[in-house]
């Protein structure tokens, strides 16, 4: 080509090295050895030369640059993979998976950090390379899942953690302006995403670091009397102290969005709280309950207390299966109270049904549930002395917090409820001491004819009352 000055060679040319290291490959395959992994690597080489040079120009040769990266990522797993089964040691499959999620974690962190000379080298842009980055983390993250599901050595646990927190941060990373995110937009340092990029990433990230939490407790430092005595009863408070941490930093002034990180905070205690549901203990669950009290009262939302109201009601639950008898009737009427009351909770700090619009609707609500509540009560009175006095306890306090909040319902279904209990009760004394029977008549006769007598006297007075009651009562809730 000098003699003649050309500076150009046939595009064919560059095919033939490809083929006599493709043919290579193809001939070893059935051998697996130490050079194995060499073969391939040695083709993946020869693929990206060739792809490079003709990327910009032929989309064909971009597809050989991202198969000959394929083909060197899968050539280095083999080399490793190779240098596991041949190892005298021996080790688990567990462990095998440890090792392999270290390749990958170590070629993605790779990709991103020496993505300014990769980039031009391989003559792809700087997304085309995080997305390989993002798929090497993606294949660590599956391998180090699949080993913890399996039985690893203890030395596994704590690489196994360690590639784990490695991960979470690759992730975190990903979700600002980072030197790890040169992703998007020329590899400019500006990187603002959306739910589909910087925020979901954070949510990958946290999961993630939990997950190395979890290797760490579990298989790197296994303790049983820990895991049973503290970790699975007190998980959610430690959820709680985490969700805290989370919650309290300056996240938009760091340059991460700051709602993925509070979205977070809120479900922590909540996912942990579920998780541990089968050892949870009861202090645990008031404690965070009181956390989402907290969490309301600081972020003005009162619909958060509604999964205080839920924890309480659970820890109320186990307590009462802990201490009364399966098939107890006043288990049944305690069960029944906590939902009611969490019911009427629920209407009297709904937004929805605090508006004048919805008035008659909460009235129904409150007038059910307070009324299914003393009605219960009053059937399970007639078996258990102890819950009949409860009962006059219901009525009464009825009575008082319809007096005390003015809400209507309260005062009519405790009246109702109390009515019910005086006559219950002269009814259960008429049948025992039947001489009762007369005094009460000959007592209910005078009574009846005092107030026909006064009413007839003082008729226009009675109506007047009758009427500004109304009237006062139509004020009330």
């Amino acid at each position: 080509m000098k003699r003649t000055g050309k500076e150009e060679y046939p595009r064919s040319w560059d095919i033939i090295p490809l083929i006599y290291g493709v043919m290579g490959s193809l001939l070893r395959i059935g051998n697996f050895s130490s050079l194995t992994g060499l073969f391939s690597l040695s083709t993946s080489l020869i693929g990206i030369g060739i792809g490079r040079r003709e990327s910009q120009s032929n989309p064909v040769f971009k597809a050989l640059t991202y198969l000959s990266m394929f083909v060197a990522t899968f050539s280095a797993y083999e080399l490793l993979f190779y240098q596991m089964v041949s190892s005298s040691q021996g080790g688990s499959l567990g462990d095998g998976l440890v090792i392999l999620a270290i390749l990958g974690c170590v070629i993605a962190y790779a990709y991103q950090l020496f993505a300014n000379w990769i980039v031009p080298y391989l003559r792809l842009s700087f997304k085309e390379i995080g997305i390989s980055a993002h798929l090497h983390w993606t294949a660590s993250a599956i391998f180090l899942l699949l080993g913890s599901g399996l039985s690893v050595a203890t030395t596994s646990g704590v690489i196994g953690g360690g590639v784990a927190i490695a991960l979470a941060a690759y992730a975190i990373a990903q979700g600002k302006r980072s030197p790890l995110a040169p992703l998007v937009n020329g590899g400019m340092d500006s990187y603002k995403g959306n739910l589909g990029g910087s925020e979901l990433w954070i949510y990958t990230g946290l999961t993630t670091a939990i997950g190395a939490i979890a290797y760490f407790v579990f298989l790197a430092f296994p303790n049983p009397w820990l895991i049973s005595n503290i970790i699975l009863p007190y998980g959610a408070v430690i959820a709680c102290i985490i969700a805290a941490t989370l919650y309290l930093p300056p996240w938009e002034e760091w340059g991460w969005e700051e709602r993925p990180w509070h979205n977070s905070a809120f479900a922590l205690p909540l996912i942990f709280t579920f998780m541990t549901q089968s050892a949870i203990a009861i202090p645990c669950l008031i404690i965070v309950g009181i956390f989402y009290a907290i969490y309301a009262k600081v972020q003005d939302q009162i619909r958060a207390t509604y999964i205080t109201v839920f924890l309480w009601d659970w820890a109320i639950f186990q307590n009462v299966s802990q201490s009364l008898d399966a098939f107890s009737s006043l288990k049944f009427l305690i069960n029944i109270c906590v939902i009611g009351f969490s019911g009427l909770y629920f209407a009297q700090v709904e937004p929805n049904l605090r508006s004048p619009r919805t008035k008659a609707l909460r009235h129904a609500f409150r007038s059910l549930l307070s009324g299914g509540m003393g009605l219960i009560a009053f059937i399970y009175s007639f078996t258990n002395p102890s819950i009949a006095l409860s009962t006059w306890g219901l009525s009464a306090a009825f009575i008082i917090a319809g007096l005390a909040f003015r809400v209507r319902a309260y005062l009519f279904m405790g009246t109702f409820t109390f009515i019910l209990l005086v006559i219950s009760q002269a009814v259960t004394l008429v049948t025992q001491y039947s001489f009762l029977m007369w005094a009460l008549g000959i007592f209910a006769g005078i009574g009846f004819i005092l107030v026909a007598a006064n009413f007839e006297v003082r008729r226009d007075r009675i109506l007047a009352l009758f009427r500004n009651v109304a009237i006062e009562l139509e004020a009330w809730e």
